[in-house]
């Protein structure tokens, strides 16, 4: 069973909190910088793979429709590298990717709590490795393509 530090995640919401802003009042852009902590969960009970954490800086961005709405993404790049017991797997970046709309409470008060819904996309790349060296073969066989009226035999 892996032990688990909590040490980043308790240090990368210590320094959100007191993450560096530029907020135009009350519409516009607000500009944050602070950390993010990666910690993959994989779940592979066939090659016992596990991933490195990483704590990276990230830049956060809210745009600031109204008052009280607002949407907000952020930007973080981090590099992991995946194992297991017969060694290491490969390396990949992630670029993690989300836009969340956002109802503040207390838009004019110092601390500000809300309720966000969004989506998430992680987008993967630079990957090397063993794991990682026939998706590159992978990609390249051509695809039969369809067209109306024509058959693939």
């Amino acid at each position: 069973m892996k032990k688990h530090n909590f040490l980043p995640s308790v240090l990368g919401v210590l320094l959100a909190a007191c993450a560096v802003s530029a907020h135009a009042d009350p519409i516009g852009l607000d500009v944050s910088v602070g950390l993010v902590n990666i910690r993959p969960d994989i779940k592979s009970p066939v090659v016992g793979a596990d991933a490195t954490n990483e704590v990276v800086p990230i830049a956060n961005f809210t745009y600031y429709l109204s008052e009280h709405f607002a949407l907000n993404t952020a930007a973080g790049i981090t590099r992991h590298e995946f194992s297991n017991a017969g060694g290491i797997l490969g390396k990949a970046s992630m670029a993690p990717f989300h836009l969340m709309a956002q109802y503040h409470f207390m838009p004019k008060a110092d601390f500000r709590p809300y309720v966000g819904v969004g989506i998430h996309h992680t987008v993967f790349f630079k990957q090397s490795g063993p794991a990682f060296n026939g998706l590159e073969d992978f990609r390249r066989i051509p695809v039969p393509s369809c067209r109306r009226g024509s058959a693939i035999r």
